[in-house]
């Protein structure tokens, strides 16, 4: 199970941020599967994914920046649940 929180910066609009990061989230791993990549480029938009600990439980923050510009920053936790 995984929850997450984020925010974009009010003065960008939505729109210009979750095409990104769907992207971003699209090459992540079977051996890092933690929301992204630690980190994807396209054009001037940086995604960054800092997390620590393993599939068992995990954490980390995720950021996106536009010309070195933090516009978008999530932080999530997770780890096995027992069903």
């Amino acid at each position: 199970m995984m929850v997450y929180y984020g925010f974009v910066d009010p003065s960008v609009e939505a729109e210009d941020v979750y095409p990104f990061l769907m992207a971003s989230l699209s090459n992540s791993s079977v051996e890092i599967p933690y929301r992204g990549p630690r980190l994807y480029e396209e054009g001037n938009l940086r995604y960054e994914n800092k997390f620590m600990g393993d599939t068992a439980k995990f954490s980390g923050t995720e950021k996106i920046y536009k010309d070195d510009i933090c516009i978008y920053e999530a932080s999530y936790l997770g780890s096995f649940t027992d069903l």
